[in-house]
């Protein structure tokens, strides 16, 4: 078997896992796995899919929790923002110095846990729910880095554990659909195989939803602070050679 595929993945089924509990990890692990393989747009468009597919299944699992005016407040914003950032992508062909930093910036939130000290205030909560699904849904369709802005919002909104969870798989549901809609009508990904690299993609797909069946029996077992460190300078690393050329 093809090392690429193997290699991603056992990627997509450990980011899997990360992004059960936390609501953000599978992209920003698997992202910069295919981008050492895979041109940049076509990393963005195979991890989009394999994304939209894990949250599909995610929610499936936890649909009967999700907040309905957090997702109409949030993901209404979010959900149109994201054509915005898809379409940013495509005219650009993601110029790599930008997206280095925005991966460097994503690492750095999630390593020194920025978004868990955001304070939402109190007042004028819709707004600052607006802006931050806007924030999120932007990022996620450029780059599909929306997980850690829509974690910082939505830990302020006094969520159960599951309603966390569903909430944030029904926001990124909504994210990658958006976004696979342009990529798909920009990129013509559906009748260009090269685009997705089909074989990565399935492999990718069955392991992160394998990785999505398991959180779900972990929920309470398993510590993943660790995990978020060793993803973030991963991150960092690869950003590091994104931005010098290597890759």
């Amino acid at each position: 078997m093809d090392p690429q595929i193997i290699i991603a993945a056992l990627a997509a089924l450990g980011a899997s896992l990360l992004t059960f509990f936390t609501g953000f990890g599978l992209g920003t692990v698997l992202l910069p796995v295919l981008a050492v393989f895979l041109p940049l747009p076509n990393a963005i468009a195979t991890t989009a899919l394999v994304h939209f597919i894990n949250s599909t299944g995610k929610l499936c699992l936890t649909f009967r929790h999700t907040s309905g005016p957090i997702l109409l407040k949030f993901g209404l914003p979010a959900f149109i923002a994201s054509y915005f950032g898809a379409k940013l992508l495509v005219l650009t062909q993601a110029p790599k110095l930008p997206m280095a930093l925005l991966m460097a910036v994503f690492a750095i939130v999630d390593l020194l846990k920025l978004a868990e000290k955001f304070k939402l205030p109190k007042t004028k909560q819709t707004l600052w729910l607006a802006a931050g699904g806007t924030l999120s849904g932007l990022f996620g369709g450029f780059s599909g880095h929306q997980g850690a802005f829509r974690t910082a919002f939505l830990l302020r909104m006094g969520l159960s554990k599951e309603a966390l969870v569903a909430t944030g798989a029904a926001l990124a549901f909504l994210v990658d659909l958006m976004r696979l809609m342009v990529y798909q009508s920009s990129l013509n990904l559906c009748n260009n195989s090269c685009q997705l690299q089909l074989p990565i993609t399935i492999a990718a797909t069955i392991a992160a939803l394998l990785g999505t069946i398991l959180g779900s029996k972990l929920l309470k077992k398993v510590a993943i602070r660790q995990i978020e460190i060793l993803a973030s300078i991963m991150l960092l690393a690869v950003s590091l050679a994104l931005a010098l050329g290597y890759i």
